[in-house]
């Protein structure tokens, strides 16, 4: 293939090769899921070079068919993930899922749960306990608020007799 001219295409070449290179390390270095957060960090990084390259295949001038051929060498990494391990890169990981799926591999998505798990360390329990600073009863607002109040009208005095 000759070396393109078109400084954009170049600068989309640049960025496919880099990112099937680093592509290629994560796929043959898959996370160690006994370490905490390596599966999700393996994840993250996945789907954001696949997504790279996913919206630069076509301009960096790769075929339809090169490209079909890196993405389904991604998705056969996909089986060897311990699912049990992700804690955070549902949505990530469901993306490469559905993509797997399209290719004839047999994965199912995993549910997200409604708030991402968060693991306490003994520093976020500490804080967690912090005491609260004392209500004082008689804290007024310092607050304007912004429709004025209704004055009140000047009490008039009534002569008193001597």
């Amino acid at each position: 293939m000759a070396e393109s001219t078109d400084p954009a295409e170049a600068t989309a070449l640049k960025a496919y090769d880099d990112m099937y290179r680093k592509l290629q390390d994560l796929q043959d270095n898959l996370p160690d899921s006994d370490t905490d957060g390596t599966v999700d960090s393996w994840i993250l990084n996945v789907h954001s070079l696949w997504h790279i390259m996913h919206a630069n295949w076509a301009r960096a001038g790769i075929s339809s068919r090169a490209w079909c051929g890196v993405e389904m060498t991604l998705v056969e990494a996909l089986p060897n993930i311990q699912e049990d391990s992700i804690t955070v890169a549902f949505a990530e990981y469901n993306k490469l899922v559905g993509c797997a799926r399209q290719s004839g591999i047999e994965l199912f998505p995993l549910p997200v749960p409604d708030r991402p798990a968060r693991r306490q360390t003994p520093t976020n329990r500490a804080s967690s306990h912090a005491a609260s600073s004392p209500t004082h009863a008689r804290q007024r607002s310092m607050v304007l608020s912004a429709t004025p109040l209704p004055s009140t009208p000047a009490k008039e005095k009534t002569p008193v007799p001597s």
